[in-house]
């Protein structure tokens, strides 16, 4: 689960792992004003962590040439923060670079607040798209 809220109105996020990265979608209340889901996460509740779903090398540069760190796959950091920007213009083919904010995982990545990766182009949920590997997630508090 990425997001378990109601603070601006009610909203259930999940992340489907596919071959190529993680990706989101929502899932929506049912008519009578209750989740279609159980959850051991209370809404508004949630443990904020972000988390490693693919292996990923991390460049200290736009240009991806300076490698300052490889993340692994299932790392998991208690963290407030993180999250990633596109950079360089958006790309409806092949890989995308984006700046990764490292939040928790920055003393893995020798003290750097951010740095760069690239993401392969995928097809998703019936669309194209580039699934960042690092995101935030929530855990029962």
């Amino acid at each position: 689960m990425s997001e378990f809220s109601d603070t601006f109105e009610p909203r259930a996020e999940f992340i489907y792992l596919n071959a190529d990265g993680p990706d989101t979608f929502e899932v929506p209340m049912n008519a009578s004003g209750g989740w279609p889901f159980t959850s051991n996460c209370e809404i508004n509740m949630g443990v904020p962590y972000y988390a490693v779903f693919n292996d990923v090398t991390v460049y200290g540069d736009e240009q991806l040439t300076t490698t300052i760190c490889s993340l692994t796959a299932g790392t998991v950091v208690q963290s407030q923060g993180g999250g990633f920007a596109l950079v360089g213009g958006i790309t409806f083919e092949g890989p995308a670079t984006y700046e990764v904010f490292l939040a928790g995982m920055s003393a893995q990545c020798g003290g750097a607040d951010s740095g760069f990766i690239s993401v392969p182009q995928t097809r998703s949920l019936g669309a194209y798209t580039h699934l960042v590997p690092i995101r935030g997630i929530i855990g029962p508090n």
